[in-house]
């Protein structure tokens, strides 16, 4: 009986975190594993038959995300991403930079 007051629940809870970046496989970025991240570049320039140099972007832009934003007129950004580390014994600095 309480199944559609628990649907509204989770679409009231859903509301407020589809605010907030939702990322899948983020511990590729938050251990920083660049090589991983390379790979799944590389696996979706050939999924998508890029040429070899926008490949090498797709590549730039997939390590990216281990790296904060720099230049002209970028905002700054909470770094979302690596909030995991905090607080984490499993995911200190110390772990990430391995």
């Amino acid at each position: 009986m309480r199944l559609p007051w628990l649907m509204e629940e989770i679409f009231e809870a859903w509301d407020v975190a589809k605010k907030r970046p939702q990322f899948k496989a983020e511990y590729m970025i938050t251990h920083n594993i660049v090589g991983a991240l390379e790979q799944a570049a590389r696996a979706a320039a050939a999924r998508l038959k890029l040429s070899g140099t926008e490949t090498e972007k797709l590549v730039a832009h997939y390590l990216g995300y281990t790296r904060p934003l720099e230049g002209a007129g970028v905002r700054p950004v909470p770094p979302f991403l690596f909030v995991i580390s905090k607080d984490s014994r499993d995911h200190s600095p110390r772990s990430i930079a391995r």
